[in-house]
C-alpha cells in the first residue's frame, strides 16, 4: 500500500487506501482518496471514512474540494492558516435559515444568482449564499 509521502515522492496525483490521514497535510496538487480510512482535520459531523479530495494550488492559495458519503465541501489554506471547512447543499437541503443566522455556505443549483437577492434553486449555478435570519442570500 502507497503512504503520503512515498506516493508524493514518485510524483503521484492520487493515493489509494489511506488507512489514516490528517486532511491538514494534503497539500499537494492532486487528487486523493480514502477507503475505510479514519481522517482527521475533516468537517464537523461526517465521519471522513470513505472520501475523494481534491487539492488544488491557485497563485499561493490551495483549496481542498472533499466529497464524502454525506455531502461536498470546500476550505481555502492561505498564509498558514487553514479555513473552516464549507458544505455544498441544493436550494431545498439548506438549513432554516432563521436557525442559521450569519451561516455561509454554497448552493450547486442556484437559477439566475443576484448578488443580494434571496436563492431561487432549480438552476445549475454554483454560488456563495448566506443566512440573514430569514432568508438564504446570493453573497
Amino acid at each position: 500500500m502507497l503512504t503520503i509521502l512515498n506516493a508524493l515522492s514518485q510524483g503521484a496525483l492520487e493515493v489509494l487506501n489511506f488507512t489514516s490521514v490528517d486532511l491538514n497535510t494534503l497539500t499537494t496538487q492532486g487528487e486523493f482518496t480514502g477507503t475505510n480510512c479514519t481522517a482527521t482535520n475533516g468537517p464537523t459531523g461526517d465521519a471522513n471514512t470513505e472520501f475523494k479530495l481534491l487539492v488544488r494550488n491557485s497563485g499561493g492559495v490551495l483549496s481542498q474540494t472533499l466529497f464524502t458519503v454525506l455531502g461536498r465541501y470546500v476550505r481555502t489554506y492561505s498564509g498558514g492558516v487553514w479555513s473552516a471547512w464549507a458544505r455544498y447543499y441544493t436550494v431545498a437541503t439548506l438549513p432554516a435559515a432563521a436557525s442559521n443566522a450569519y451561516m455561509r455556505t454554497f448552493v450547486t443549483d442556484a437559477n439566475a444568482p443576484s448578488f443580494g437577492s434571496a436563492v431561487a434553486g432549480g438552476g445549475a449555478v454554483v454560488t456563495p449564499v448566506f443566512s440573514n435570519g430569514t432568508a438564504w442570500i446570493v453573497g
